[in-house]
């Protein structure tokens, strides 16, 4: 949880909350949708930049950056400036930055809403191929539909600053939310029942044309 100059981090692994560390001391990677390379140093440079901030040595620099540059796939463009490079490469880029010191956390703010679409969906599925294999946790700010059903493990919903949805993104649980039903573009239906036969199945209008519908096991 972030607050101002507070920072806390309560984790079962750790004895005790991380409160008031230094950015290099917590442990905690931020990915934001503007793009933060610095423009005066290489990809190399960048990537390298937070082990050198934690005082490892050349040879393990320059082991873990190579690790990364071949998980984000960036071999062949480490001697490269971030002005030479696409808008997913920087983007690449900036993962293999947080990656590289392995947080146990990573907040996303609308990671990928700078990027073309097919970018955009091969990144997001590196991405959370990438966070099963290392297990770290994941938190995404983002207004994108296709963000949230891609890997809905878990959806907090905020308006107007209030909390208005906390779980999954369950059919069962969507009916039953007009603000879920509204944003995710649903489209609503007016339907008249008509008859109900046994326990699982009604007899229903919609406008002028009778349907025979089913209750699905999502419960809708």
């Amino acid at each position: 949880v972030v607050d101002g100059e507070t920072v806390f981090l309560k984790d079962r692994d750790v004895e005790k909350p991380i409160v008031n560390k230094p950015p290099y001391d917590r442990n905690i990677g931020y990915l934001p949708s503007e793009q933060t390379l610095f423009p005066h140093m290489t990809i190399w440079d960048n990537i390298a930049l937070p082990l050198v901030k934690r005082g490892w040595s050349k040879s393990d620099i320059e082991r873990r950056v190579r690790e990364v540059l071949e998980i984000t796939g960036l071999n062949g463009f480490e001697k490269h400036y971030p002005h030479q490079l696409s808008n997913g490469l920087r983007q690449r880029a900036m993962i293999a930055r947080i990656l590289v010191y392995s947080p146990k956390v990573i907040l996303l703010d609308e990671p990928f809403s700078s990027i073309d679409i097919s970018t955009r969906v091969k990144l997001r599925e590196e991405l959370y191929e990438i966070q099963k294999r290392y297990g770290f946790k994941m938190f995404l700010t983002t207004h994108s539909i296709e963000d949230i059903f891609f890997n809905n493990q878990h959806v907090l919903v905020l308006v107007n600053g209030m909390l208005t949805y906390n779980g999954g993104l369950f059919e069962e649980e969507i009916v039953k939310n007009e603000y879920l039903i509204d944003s995710l573009d649903f489209i609503k239906i007016p339907v008249e029942t008509v008859k109900c036969i046994g326990e699982d199945e009604a007899i229903v209008r919609v406008s002028d044309q009778v349907y025979s519908l089913r209750y699905n096991e999502n419960g809708s």
